[in-house]
């Protein structure tokens, strides 16, 4: 997971993640943990999402988790963090709505001056 901070007013639009599912791809290829065959299925499929692209990986793939993770961190220079032991503050639990939650697997896990911390699988901008 990748942690990022967003405005309470919400995410924005969705948008094309295509030059990031590229970086964090072509991080993969390089590091062995997947093919430049299965890199370049799996970006076909995602379609430019980098949360669809990250689930192929994962799920057909055998991808590590922590590898992606590191991956996506460093392609879209959003620290990845451990989130085993993080407690949800009881305040925060109803943060963000369900549906927003859900969409962009993105969970509230702090407040910090009005500001939402956010742990998120997909830390592109348009999320």
């Amino acid at each position: 997971m990748a942690l990022f901070k967003a405005t309470k007013e919400g995410p924005t639009e969705e948008g094309d993640a295509t030059a990031e599912c590229q970086r964090v791809g072509q991080l993969l290829v390089e590091s062995g943990q997947v093919t430049p065959e299965v890199f370049a299925a799996t970006l076909a499929q995602a379609n430019g999402d980098l949360l669809a692209f990250a689930d192929g990986l994962l799920a057909r793939h055998g991808v590590g988790r922590t590898e992606l993770a590191l991956a996506i961190s460093q392609a879209t220079g959003v620290p990845a963090v451990e989130t085993k032991g993080i407690e949800i503050p009881a305040e925060l639990r109803e943060a963000l709505d369900e549906q927003v939650v859900r969409r962009h697997c993105a969970v509230a896990v702090a407040e910090e001056g009005g500001t939402l911390v956010l742990l998120c699988a997909d830390p592109t901008p348009a999320r």
